[in-house]
């Protein structure tokens, strides 16, 4: 059995409530804000971590993988490429997989690039993950008491404000 090749990370695009790009996850700026991308007065809770100027999923999607491989110098016609959505894409972005597993999809996407660049089956791939916060699953969050009504995150308090949950301490 061969040795391991080593796995390094060539080209990166983020885009976060923090803003876009690596130097504005640095800012000390708070995520959580009031909403802006939707309306969100007739929620419990109208502040989340959710950025306020973007494009649909597609296009915050293609924007990412052209950024990366710009960055990596590599062809995105000829380069593989794994998704990490929360569900599958509307449009074919010619991705070698799908990973839709929630919370842990890009982790598991990265795991197995990882794997498959170390154990020599691909020279190099892409993983883009994406997901953003809609109108329809923000509802779902504030109408299962998930978020925090006083706008404060703290999720291993005592004194936490979401996931309220009765008889449970």
């Amino acid at each position: 059995m061969s040795e391991p090749r080593p796995v390094s990370v060539t080209g990166l695009s983020i885009l976060t409530a923090l803003g876009r790009g690596p130097e504005a996850q640095l800012t000390g700026a708070p995520a959580f804000t009031e909403v802006r991308r939707f309306d969100a007065s007739n929620r419990r809770v109208r502040y989340a971590a959710t950025a306020a100027e973007t494009g649909t999923l597609e296009e915050e999607l293609d924007l990412a993988i052209a950024t990366a491989c710009a960055q990596a110098g590599v062809d995105r016609s000829t380069t593989a490429l794994l998704l990490a959505l929360h569900s599958a894409p509307d449009c074919d972005f010619g991705q070698r997989r799908i990973y839709t597993s929630a919370c842990v999809s890009a982790s598991t996407a990265l795991a197995d690039a990882a794997t498959l660049i170390s154990t020599r089956r691909v020279d190099r791939i892409v993983v883009a993950a994406a997901y953003l916060v809609e109108p329809y699953q923000f509802a779902l969050f504030d109408a299962g008491r998930a978020l925090a009504d006083d706008n404060t995150v703290r999720p291993f308090s005592l004194n936490r404000r979401g996931w309220d949950c009765p008889g449970i301490s």
